[in-house]
């Protein structure tokens, strides 16, 4: 004869706790999911806090980088111009 979990269980009302109760409670590899993404979010909201003691914005705190680009000459170009290009790109 199986118990009724409504009788075992503390009637609420609250929204969270009947929502924890019927997604987590009894489901292992939920809650291990669960702790796992909360301690996601402290790494986060630490990270964020130092950076935001440090004046520095995502982009700053993620290290500059900087884009290096070289132009290759297409064939059919002029052999004069080609040349004169890679001349210029490799003065830099």
């Amino acid at each position: 004869m199986a118990v009724n979990k409504a009788k075992t269980l503390k009637s609420t009302s609250d929204a969270v706790t009947i929502l924890h109760r019927r997604t987590y409670e009894g489901k292992p590899a939920r809650m291990k999911n669960l702790e796992e993404a909360r301690a996601n979010e402290q790494i986060a909201r630490k990270i964020q806090e130092l950076r935001a003691a440090a004046a520095l914005s995502r982009h700053a705190a993620a290290g500059e980088r900087r884009q290096v680009r070289v132009r290759v000459p297409h064939e059919s170009e002029d052999e004069r111009l080609r040349f004169h290009r890679l001349r210029a790109e490799v003065k830099r």
